[in-house]
């Protein structure tokens, strides 16, 4: 299938393509040409940063400063710190090794049917100017919080181990973990786009029910509902496995934020107890609240697609008496239900709004354990 590429309405999110270009967080991509942009340079760039990344993994497991301060934190949290440095690493390394050596193909045809769909339903501009006044301000807000944490945090931890403040950032995860806030703020960005559309495409439905033209029209939307549905299984291809490695880091980040005030009000100097303590609850709730705004966007995404069919459904009492066009709309029903999509991470499990349950349950049941093993350590 062909799509028709002469209007683009995701111009929103080319200038957070740029910023992202520079931690390979995304590929590198030429929207107009709608093709890779400079494949070899990419590859090189994403090689350079792997080997940088290797050499500071290695400067950490070396340093003394900080195997010191290790030694200060229970074995709960020295594992939960472990656990937190692998998963961030592991996040880090599929995502440059996917955006700089993978293919580009299920991007190309993301944005391909974004742009159809925009074509087809005479949006293109509509979109754009909302991401920009919705979106960007509370992705800008959200990189001064997290910027200011970070630096306290890395402020507090160079004098902890009496290293300058450049070696403290090279030698911990403070880079992986600024991948993992902006992987999901995009994974964020992506989810909303798809979800404006299928608003759109519910409101078209709405105005076509009194339309003398209606089972033609109705056979259009029901096509572009299933090309949005494509959109949503594309954003699982490339995001899927990715998304279990952030779910399971963001439980392991509530657990070390709960555990660690035992360290902070038993071995670290007073004066430092506050700001640490401070930064990290803004660190966590930061990222926390990225994640449940990422699982919240996606449920309600799959709401609006099955809003579409249930008003498929409300219009069959228009056809009660035209067995032709009842037999029509039931076909175009049954297509609609069937294309409807879940985001899913990886397959294993899809993202709905049970998952934060299930998240905190978690949560509670290993800090509970942890609490019991600080107490017995400390006795």
């Amino acid at each position: 299938m062909r799509f028709n590429l002469s209007l683009k309405d995701i111009n929103f999110i080319r200038p957070l393509w740029s910023c992202y270009n520079i931690l390979l967080i995304t590929p590198w991509y030429d929207f107009d040409q709608n093709a890779p942009y400079r494949p070899k340079i990419s590859k090189l760039y994403g090689s350079l940063i792997i080997l940088l990344k290797i050499i500071s993994i290695a400067a950490m497991t070396v340093n003394s400063s900080l195997e010191q301060t290790y030694e200060y934190l229970f074995v709960t949290q020295q594992l939960n710190y472990a656990l937190c440095s692998v998963d961030m690493w592991a996040l880090t390394f599929f995502g440059i090794v996917k955006s700089s050596f993978g293919s580009v193909d299920n991007w190309r045809k993301l944005f391909s049917r974004l742009q159809f769909i925009d074509l087809k339903l005479q949006n293109t501009g509509k979109t754009e100017k909302q991401f920009w006044k919705n979106i960007y301000f509370a992705w800008f807000l959200k990189q001064v919080i997290f910027f200011g944490a970070s630096c306290g945090q890395m402020y507090i931890w160079s004098v902890l181990m009496k290293a300058s403040y450049f070696k403290t950032i090279w030698t911990t995860p403070l880079l992986d973990y600024l991948f993992a806030f902006e992987l999901i703020i995009l994974i964020n960005v992506l989810t909303e786009s798809i979800k404006v559309r299928y608003k759109d495409l519910n409101k078209r439905l709405l105005k076509i029910s009194g339309s003398p033209k209606v089972t033609e029209e109705l056979k259009h939307l029901v096509f572009y509902h299933r090309i949005l549905g494509e959109v949503v299984e594309l954003i699982n291809k490339i995001f899927g496995y990715q998304i279990i490695l952030i779910v399971f880091l963001c439980g392991l980040q509530l657990v070390g934020s709960l555990n660690f005030p035992f360290t902070a009000f038993t071995t670290l100097e007073l004066p430092l107890r506050p700001y640490l303590l401070l930064s990290l609850f803004i660190l966590t709730i930061g990222l926390l609240g990225s994640l449940l705004q990422m699982v919240i966007s996606m449920d309600s995404t799959v709401e609006e697609a099955k809003t579409f069919v249930d008003r498929c459904y409300k219009m069959q009492e228009q056809f009660t008496l035209n067995f032709r066009n009842s037999d029509e709309l039931i076909k175009f029903i049954s297509i609609a239900k069937h294309n409807v999509r879940t985001f899913s991470a990886g397959g294993f499990f899809d993202i709905r709004k049970n998952l934060i349950f299930s998240l905190i349950a978690n949560v509670a049941m290993y800090f509970v354990i942890s609490v019991q093993f600080n107490q017995n350590q400390k006795e």
